[in-house]
């Protein structure tokens, strides 16, 4: 999807699951040194309780050719009227995360960050990832989640392993004469380049993973996707706060 900016809000009265921590220390890598390292491509997406920073992740998705993570997110925050209305997530009064009426498989926030990055390192040392709305939402959000809840081992290597993302919001914001399109979200985007979709599964973060996958496969863009490459830095550098 692509929702506006993160912004900041004042912090919960309830305390996080683990208190945060101080944001180490991101490199500062330009796109050319990025490019040189030949990561590996991975199309990713996530979905959220709410749009500020201070939501928590409830859903982690990625793929990397035939290989496939999806993992839901146990919290303890309400989802925004927005969120539910999208995701077709809830909290029931048990406090499960229930999905259409049925209860979800979670994990805790921190064991998803351990599975993610063990997920990410067999695939290779130095990954990209590509997702959609992802410079104005999936970084900071992430950036922000890690912090908050992943131990520092494991944030620490998600910090270093991610060398950058690609974002094809702003890929089709460069090649907007090609769609003559007023909104560049996920949907219309796969729907000018006629990419079938299945409007009940939009915001399942696994199906607009795909999509996203799908939408630089039609743009004839796979070996080319690293000359569009955000760092970490460059995305807190323009304004966003981690």
């Amino acid at each position: 999807m692509t929702p506006p900016p993160l912004r900041s809000a004042p912090p919960p009265r309830s305390a996080c699951l683990i208190k945060p921590k101080p944001v180490p220390h991101l490199i500062n890598l330009r796109a050319v040194d990025i490019c040189n390292m030949k990561p590996s491509v991975v199309y990713f997406d996530l979905e959220a309780t709410g749009l500020l920073k201070s939501a928590d992740i409830i859903q982690i998705a990625a793929l990397e050719n035939d290989n496939c993570f999806n993992v839901y997110v146990s919290t303890k925050k309400q989802l925004t009227q927005s969120a539910m209305e999208v995701t077709g997530m809830k909290l029931n009064d048990d406090k499960k995360l229930v999905k259409n009426g049925v209860v979800l498989e979670t994990v805790e926030p921190c064991a998803a960050y351990v599975m993610f990055n063990e997920w990410l390192r067999k695939i290779g040392d130095k990954i990209l990832l590509v997702g959609h709305g992802s410079k104005s939402f999936d970084i900071p959000l992430l950036h922000a989640n890690l912090t908050r809840y992943a131990d520092s081992k494991t944030r620490n290597a998600l910090f270093s392993r991610i060398v950058g993302f690609a974002d094809t919001f702003l890929i089709a914001k460069q090649n907007r004469s090609r769609f003559g399109l007023s909104s560049l979200s996920l949907i219309n985007i796969c729907r000018s380049l006629a990419i079938p979709t299945n409007s009940t599964s939009l915001h399942d973060a696994l199906t607009d993973a795909r999509l996203v996958r799908e939408i630089i496969k039609k743009m004839n863009m796979s070996s080319r996707i690293h000359s569009y490459t955000i760092s970490w830095t460059r995305v807190f550098r323009e304004g966003i706060d981690p």
